[in-house]
């Protein structure tokens, strides 16, 4: 369907829901994608450290690191 690209290293984490994909990296950052464009509607700084894990809760998303910390941000996409 579509090649996303914008991350400067590799795509540790997906997750999808509704009309959100947000992907999150080892460049510590984590895009959020409209799946019915397949367009980057969104770039969050992250701590700095890699991006293991990602989700999205309700109006929330989510990420945790490799270090131990867990970010948390209010999603208005």
């Amino acid at each position: 369907l579509a090649i996303l690209t914008g991350h400067s290293g590799p795509v540790r984490s997906l997750c999808h829901a509704n009309r959100l994909l947000v992907s999150g990296s080892d460049d510590g950052t984590v895009h959020i994608w409209q799946r019915a464009t397949w367009s980057s509607i969104s770039i969050l700084e992250g701590p700095g450290d890699p991006v293991t894990s990602v989700a999205i809760q309700d109006s929330s998303i989510v990420a945790g690191t490799d270090k131990g910390c867990i970010s948390i941000w209010h999603n208005t996409c």
